[in-house]
């Protein structure tokens, strides 16, 4: 295995990351950390990042009316 890896993860606060937690599959969730101010979120392989970012970002912009 290699000392360092790529990955793509998803940034958010603790709001969105509630709202992930609450509207992903139990197991979709790999692993989050706090960094500061925000949660970045490791999400299953099988998730698709773009059509969570754009569906959340939508959602968040309709709410926030």
């Amino acid at each position: 295995m290699r000392k360092f890896v790529k990955i793509e993860v998803i940034m958010t606060d603790d709001s969105g990351y509630l709202a992930l937690k609450a509207l992903l599959p139990k197991d979709g969730i790999v692993w989050a950390r706090t960094v500061g101010k925000e949660v970045i979120i490791r999400l299953k392989h099988d998730i698709d990042l773009d059509h969570i970012e754009k569906s959340f970002n939508s959602l968040h912009r309709t709410l926030s009316m």
